[in-house]
């Protein structure tokens, strides 16, 4: 069962500030960091690869692009390129969009679409909690730079909220909206893992396509 330090939220309201490196959930994929510690890291893009767009000189918090002064340092993120003298547009990153999982009793793979137009995208964060209709719930956040997460030591027959943001040098996007998902039932007499039964969801603008596995005798 997945374990967490972090204060007790609602089942659905799960938190957006990263309390501490205790919450990090080390999963087959994440970054074992702090979100400090990924920030700092962050590389800046060269400016010949993003030119700032003709007559505009300060950041659209309307298009939610963030203008980049590489001659300037905030004095806790270096961000600086010597000899620059154009400054780097980039925008924030867009709303990664969950389309897919994959459960068994005690494991889950989760997948989300990607940049579709060159965006610039850093890594993940993402938050995961148990679905209560009733008490309390404990959230736990991770970080990961790839487009799918595989989660062991889960709880069978048990439902579960995920949700994922993109992070860049321009900051945080948006939290896509909560994707639920349910671990299957133990099957009497067979073993929890390797799971005899995997299921596979597919979302669709119109429906969801169910696949499920069953090994041959």
């Amino acid at each position: 069962m997945l374990t967490s330090d972090s204060s007790d939220t609602s089942s659905y309201g799960l938190s957006n500030t990263v309390e501490s490196s205790k919450n990090i959930l080390y999963s087959t994929g994440s970054l074992p960091h702090t979100l400090d510690d990924l920030l700092a890291g962050m590389k800046v893009p060269q400016k010949e690869a993003r030119q700032p767009p003709p007559a505009r000189s300060k950041c659209s918090t309307k298009n939610e692009s963030v203008l980049i002064n590489l001659d300037v340092s905030d004095g806790e993120t270096s961000i600086s390129d010597s000899g620059s003298d154009s400054p780097v547009y980039v925008q924030l990153p867009p709303e990664p969009v969950i389309q897919e999982h994959t459960v068994s009793t005690i494991n889950a793979k989760v997948s989300w679409a990607g940049p579709q137009n060159g965006e610039l995208i850093s890594f993940y964060e993402l938050q995961l909690q148990e679905a209560k209709l009733e008490g309390q719930g404990k959230d736990i956040h991770w970080f990961c730079s790839q487009t799918e997460e595989n989660l062991e030591n889960l709880t069978p027959g048990t439902a579960y909220v995920i949700r994922a943001r993109a992070l860049n040098v321009a900051g945080t996007g948006k939290w896509s909206p909560p994707y639920k998902f349910c671990t299957m039932h133990p099957i009497p007499g067979m073993p929890l893992d390797p799971s005899p039964v995997t299921v596979t969801v597919r979302r669709r603008r119109k429906s969801q396509r169910k696949t499920i596995f069953i090994p041959s005798p």
